[in-house]
């Protein structure tokens, strides 16, 4: 035998308490900030198509300079997505160091 519950009368009508409330749009901003940046970028890209040579560690290539200036954009923004996740892990194991010492330090003078 199975014990059937009774919906709630929010569940029964197809409303939960939160229905009323307005959800944020916090996908705005960072949209915002994209396209302020991502215009002028593609303006850039789009504004340079001859082809210019380019070296790096002792290998020479020739290649049209959008595509050298989106794999450029492309890698800034890789780069600084890396650096953001590395200093937020530093800061993380920073706290996580000053709160055992700290604790550490509690425990000696309670002592």
């Amino acid at each position: 035998m199975t014990a059937e519950r009774e919906p709630h009368r929010e569940e029964a009508e197809g409303r939960s308490e939160y229905a009323e409330l307005e959800k944020p749009r916090t996908w705005i901003l960072p949209v915002f900030f994209f396209v302020v940046l991502a215009v002028p970028a593609a303006i850039l890209v789009l504004s340079n198509t001859d082809s210019q040579e380019i070296g790096f560690a002792g290998l020479t290539w020739e290649a049209p300079l959008w595509i050298i200036l989106a794999i450029t954009f492309a890698a800034g923004a890789v780069l600084t997505k890396v650096v953001a996740w590395a200093w937020s892990a530093l800061r993380r194991r920073t706290r996580k160091r000053r709160a055992e010492y700290d604790r550490a330090r509690r425990r000696a003078e309670s002592e």
